[in-house]
């Protein structure tokens, strides 16, 4: 093999690689912050995610979601990259929480969310753009034309269409701002109320049981069934504090 030979084997090696990274990136992008991106009311869907990976209740063991809860071992949900998992942790939680009927708690966790997509697309707009002042690639370019369809990204229009859409994306550090003066609003009363939450998962199960009847919650349960017990045994303490509370 020539050297001419081996030198374009090294420059399609890394172009491949690139471009692995490059779809990583945009898989994420994709699933991520989809509600970022364009329409501000779309949100990513279960199908964005691999179908190996728990993404909701229903689907969840009390037990995996206690273990998760306690020890954050997210390779519990399934087989998935660390993106799949925080991303489906996270719709389990919002779940879970408006199960129960905790705006605030469910909130808290669509912030972090929110925030963390953004810091994302900051990171993969920045890999994107140098990658592409570098050296001009007609692959990376159509990334940046799916991002922003408005520009053409050709050869001959790019640099400009770069610093159009750098503009643009600065309304999204405006969107991390307003986010992040709401989290941080929100995060310490939370923090605490989630702590005491995952304490005593037991005796909240047994206490469910005991209010129910029966023994309708079980380890086995679905998380989705165990929030149903809490929302309704709490519904019953805050009927005995009225009740209690009344006079005569």
């Amino acid at each position: 093999m020539t050297n001419e030979n081996k030198q374009l084997l090294n420059e399609q090696g890394k172009k491949r690689k690139i471009w692995d990274t490059i779809r990583l990136f945009l898989f994420r992008l994709r699933t991520e912050t989809q509600h970022i991106c364009g329409d501000p009311q779309t949100t990513p869907t279960v199908n964005d995610l691999e179908l190996s990976v728990i993404t909701s209740c229903k689907e969840l063991s009390l037990k995996v979601f206690i273990d998760i809860s306690i020890d954050g071992n997210l390779s519990l949900l399934g087989k998935g990259n660390e993106m799949q998992l925080q991303s489906a942790w996270s719709k389990i939680l919002s779940e879970y929480y408006s199960l129960i009927e905790d705006s605030q708690a469910s909130r808290y966790v669509e912030l972090i969310a929110g925030m963390e997509a953004i810091r994302f697309r900051a990171a993969y707009f920045d890999f994107l753009i140098n990658a592409l002042l570098e050296c001009y690639h007609e692959d990376i370019a159509a990334v940046m034309k799916e991002l922003h369809p408005r520009f053409k990204f050709t050869p001959e229009s790019y640099l400009q269409d770069i610093q159009y859409v750098q503009t643009i994306e600065k309304r999204h550090k405006l969107t991390f701002d307003s986010l992040k003066e709401e989290f941080d609003k929100l995060h310490q009363p939370t923090a605490k109320k989630q702590t005491d939450k995952y304490k005593n998962f037991i005796t909240i199960m047994y206490d469910i049981n005991k209010n129910e009847g029966f023994n309708c919650v079980t380890l086995d349960s679905s998380t989705y069934d165990y929030a149903i017990g809490l929302l309704r045994l709490n519904k019953h303490y805050e009927q005995l504090k009225n009740s209690n509370g009344r006079t005569d």
